[in-house]
């Protein structure tokens, strides 16, 4: 699914999170693959609904952690909520839950706009505080939904779209270099008579 397909779908679905954010989450997962199978932090896109579910079964057989579907999702995440894994497929039931946990995420950290920046990279690596690989893809994954956002008909989105954008830019290092003052305007200088000097007078004679 393209950037414009998957964000249509998370403002329909990803009701607990803003749309941008799902979408860009789902953009850095999967690159927009329905399909998609994650374990031991490798990949795999089959190539319809069956062949994604066989490949999900064998790799929960290794014991690793399994992630499904559009956004990435822990196949723990459907056993926590007594839902069948394979629903995972379903990219607007993904994208639901995936939402759930990103706002769960973000009331953690505090619940401010900022947050959600966090709460994305804590669904998607564990480790919240870490500018990484990943990091990139969903900056780079969230300037392409604010672009695709303008495609959308309705404002809401777009408006969603600008202020996740900005929200979730990542923090700009401290400059060493403090911002260069303005210099001081210069003040009158007065002579004893009390006149300004730097005003003439004219003195008109007939």
């Amino acid at each position: 699914m393209d950037a414009l397909s998957v964000l249509a779908l998370a403002a329909q679905c990803a009701t607990a999170a803003p749309a941008p954010v799902v979408a860009a989450l789902a953009l850095a997962e999967t690159d927009g693959s329905i399909y998609a199978v994650q374990a031991g932090g490798e990949r795999s896109d089959p190539k319809d609904f069956d062949a994604a579910v066989q490949a999900a079964a064998i790799a929960l057989t290794d014991g690793a952690p399994v992630k499904i579907g559009l956004a990435g999702v822990p196949i723990s995440e459907f056993d926590a909520r007594n839902v069948a894994y394979t629903e995972g497929f379903s990219p607007c039931r993904n994208l639901t839950i995936a939402g759930e946990l990103l706002r769960e995420g973000w009331e953690r950290f505090g619940g401010m706009e900022e947050h959600w920046r966090l709460a994305v990279l804590e669904f998607a690596t564990g480790e919240p505080g870490t500018e990484g690989e990943f990091a990139k893809r969903f900056d780079a994954a969230m300037a392409n939904i604010r672009i695709a956002s303008g495609e959308l008909p309705g404002r809401s989105t777009n408006a969603q779209a600008q202020k996740a954008t900005a929200a979730t830019q990542p923090p700009a290092p401290p400059s060493s270099h403090r911002q260069a003052e303005a210099p001081p305007r210069a003040t009158a200088s007065w002579d004893v008579y009390g006149r300004d000097p730097s005003r003439s007078l004219l003195i008109f004679t007939k």
